[in-house]
């Protein structure tokens, strides 16, 4: 998915014909819009449009605003230069009472814009700023403000090793059923959970491959060879097993294996328990999921099941965090220690596959999982299981020490 970039922009273009502009701000968010459709044609160019706050300097250090960029589209929508396909809010429902799937709005150019920017703008007018890697929001994702940040160690390494991932990946090709996927651009997003600036929290990143289903993945290719996908069984638990004990509770065990409860729904519980503070409020999570909760719903009935057999949603707590002894003290410490458990794996994923790129192995990350040409099975497993990053918190100085 190609986002609309701030860090794009053309020095000079001709003037257009019958385009409107009113203000000195408005001719200057021109500069950046004809900047990305120079470079990226009529692909579809992504972004918000809603009314919000403007970026912070670390992201739109022109202060634009998306009043201003809405002039501009607007003025070369009615030129007939672009088409304006506007997004869906994420509160948006339906008249059946069902939310809709939310969308980004999106720039489509004109094949005739874009011949006109190419002819007329050689390409050394054309400014990108180097590319972003990192986006650091608020702790509370219905407000979801971008923040500003301070460059430390950890984020120069950070953005240094998505840099050459993300670089090596474009110089690949990557298909799905035959089509070409989107440029290979992950940026990682963090969470201000201790409202202190510090990068602990979160960490993912999103883009395309991750809105194809999982039983379609396996017909992606990589340099029109067949792929395989290896993932971390039980990834977040057996992180957490391997800083408290020093190793994995996988292949020899199973964090999810509880007596008397099945697989689905142990997971799902281990997974509100890593984000709740407390029993009572990991057993309110639950019942909430049952009623109304949409993730993972083919697990309900094992849940209810397991509930039925030991009387209580605390019972069933009490039988996990028995069979998780070497872990229990690492789980129900509320939200903000969860999104620190998922900094861990997201750390993890993107050291082991910067470290695949160096050895020529191009691997797409889904979360916990790596997609890789079925020759480079071996080696990706190699180093899924024998990298850890450097300088992360040991476990003593974990988050949940220091936040209360």
């Amino acid at each position: 998915m190609l986002r609309f970039s701030f860090g794009l922009e053309v020095k000079t273009h001709p003037e257009i014909a019958g385009l409107k502009l009113k203000t000195k701000k408005q001719k200057e968010a021109l500069r950046f819009v004809l900047g990305n459709i120079w470079k990226h044609g009529t692909k579809p160019i992504y972004l918000r449009l809603r009314n919000e706050r403007n970026l912070p300097k670390t992201y739109n250090p022109s202060g634009i605003g998306n009043k201003v960029l809405k002039g501009v589209l607007s003025a070369l929508s009615d030129s007939g230069l672009i088409h304006l396909k506007k997004g869906v809010h994420q509160y948006c429902w339906t008249e059946d009472d069902e939310r809709k799937p939310p969308k980004l709005s999106a720039i489509l150019a004109s094949q005739e814009l874009v011949n006109l920017l190419r002819k007329t703008i050689p390409s050394v007018e054309v400014l990108e700023a180097e590319p972003a890697y990192i986006v650091f929001k608020c702790a509370d994702k219905k407000k979801n403000h971008l923040l500003d940040y301070q460059w430390c160690n950890f984020t120069r390494r950070i953005h240094r090793e998505m840099d050459e991932y993300c670089r090596y990946m474009q110089k690949q090709v990557l298909t799905h059923d035959g089509d070409p996927l989107d440029t290979y651009h992950v940026i990682r997003t963090f969470r201000d959970w201790a409202k202190d600036g510090s990068f602990l929290f979160g960490g993912r990143a999103w883009h395309s491959v991750m809105g194809i289903k999982k039983e379609a993945r396996p017909r992606i290719k990589i340099n029109d060879q067949k792929t395989v996908a290896l993932d971390y069984p039980a990834s977040g638990p057996n992180i957490l097993y391997l800083m408290m004990t020093g190793s994995r509770l996988s292949p020899a065990g199973d964090p999810y294996d509880v007596d008397g409860i099945e697989r689905d729904a142990v997971k799902q519980y281990l997974t509100i328990m890593a984000n709740k503070p407390n029993k009572y409020a990991a057993a309110g999570a639950i019942s909430k999921w049952l009623t109304k909760g949409k993730e993972r719903s083919e697990a309900k009935p094992a849940a209810r099941a397991a509930e039925r057999k030991f009387g209580s949603k605390e019972a069933v707590i009490n039988a996990i965090l028995e069979r998780n002894k070497p872990i229990a003290r690492c789980l129900m410490k509320g939200k903000a220690m969860g999104q620190h458990y998922q900094w861990l794996e997201a750390n993890l994923v993107f050291h082991v596959a910067h470290q695949l790129s160096l050895r020529d192995v191009p691997a797409i990350t889904v979360h916990d999982e790596f997609i890789v040409m079925e020759k480079d099975k071996e080696i990706a497993e190699e180093l899924m299981y024998n990298e850890w990053p450097k300088g992360l918190p040991t476990l003593d100085k974990a988050p949940w020490n220091t936040i209360k």
